[in-house]
């Protein structure tokens, strides 16, 4: 859907802004000492990252609404898939 592009361009551009969180896990080998491992875990975009794109791009209230929900839901998306990578 090419009148979407503008949310596609705008999660791309708005995930430089996401925060991650590293966090450790404890994995214990068969026959050896445990050994902690880090892995990074996403954070979704801040709101106000959001906020300053659609002031950069003069969205109308309704699009500013728009894009926050989308934003949310590409980020909700984004987050799981990630965690689900992680445990593998």
């Amino acid at each position: 859907m090419p009148e979407w592009a503008w949310v596609w361009r705008a999660w791309c551009a708005l995930s430089a802004d996401r925060q991650w969180l590293v966090t450790m896990q404890m994995v214990a080998p068969p026959m050896g000492a445990p050994v902690f491992q880090s892995r990074p875990v996403p954070r979704p975009v801040a709101w106000a990252a959001v906020q300053g794109w659609a002031d950069r791009h003069d969205l109308a209230p309704v699009e500013r609404d728009d894009l926050l929900a989308l934003i949310q839901g590409m980020d909700a998306e984004f987050m799981l898939i990630s965690n689900e990578r992680g445990r593998e």
